[in-house]
């Protein structure tokens, strides 16, 4: 595996991957999720941990630097946990997810003036200002949270999460790309389910928006001849001139018009 842009800051690498992979068998239209086994592993000097989590890959890289970009670049076995269900010339999906690492430190929480948010109280110029809640380990500052007229105080120290310690996120937003590769790895009825442009009687090119051209550079097109009941394979058409996936299409877009349902279901595929 290899990617572009590694993210480090001096001897601290930052970059890691979430791998996934689904199949499918020749007579079936329904993808499976493989899942591998412990014994896939890496003894390559650049992975720094290798993890098997629910059954799919996670791996932090050291990354390496040449004179114009950092990449990464490292080699893994990786070993199915059991034998493929009804084998029959499977096709194969793997996935990559680009991840960094946020190192342990203090933050602020909120902008202390938005409609619902987070807040502490500090005097200033003889008046009580609501400004950001600085969180840190310490927990010497008490937060409040405000909800259209609710309000409510916690005092960090005793019950207030601290969330000062380091993570792993997703290292941008999801790219058009990544979201038609989740599409298409569903059924029929899921598509439907997730989107009401396909099932509302009106086939609109760009299920998305519920048109038929892009709106504000949502690329995610399919057929509308596609025949009912068969999954839909989607693909992208930024420029609309009905050629799928060239170059200019929008894969690295990212992906906008996705409800909060439907990037559930998105995350859900991931795990």
């Amino acid at each position: 595996m290899a990617w572009d842009n590694a993210w480090k800051i001096s001897n601290k690498h930052l970059d890691a991957v979430w791998i996934f992979a689904k199949y499918r068998n020749a007579n079936s239209q329904q993808w499976q999720n493989l899942i591998f086994s412990g014994q896939s592993s890496s003894s390559d000097p650049q992975i720094s941990l290798f993890n098997i989590v629910g059954g799919n890959i996670f791996v932090n890289t050291r990354g390496l630097s040449n004179t114009q970009k950092s990449i990464n670049q490292a080699k893994i076995t990786l070993e199915l946990l059991e034998p493929l269900v009804g084998f029959v010339n499977p096709s194969f999906k793997v996935f990559g997810i680009e991840m960094v690492y946020i190192p342990e430190g203090p933050f602020y929480l909120g902008d202390g003036s938005d409609i619902s948010f987070f807040y502490t109280s500090k005097l200033e110029n003889g008046q009580l200002t609501r400004v950001p809640a600085f969180v840190d380990d310490l927990g010497t500052e008490p937060v409040s949270f405000e909800f259209g007229i609710s309000t409510s105080s916690t005092n960090p120290s005793l019950d207030y999460p601290r969330g000062v310690g380091g993570f792993y996120i997703m290292k941008s937003e999801a790219t058009q790309k990544q979201f038609v590769d989740f599409l298409n790895c569903l059924t029929r009825p899921q598509q439907e389910g997730l989107l009401p442009n396909l099932t509302e009687g009106v086939k609109t090119k760009y299920p998305m928006t519920g048109t038929n051209a892009p709106v504000e550079r949502n690329a995610i097109a399919y057929d509308t001849t596609t025949i009912d009941g068969q999954a839909i394979e989607f693909y992208l058409d930024l420029n609309n001139n009905g050629i799928p996936n060239e170059t200019n299409d929008g894969q690295s877009i990212a992906c906008n018009y996705v409800s909060f349902n439907q990037y559930l279901a998105f995350l859900g595929c991931l795990l």
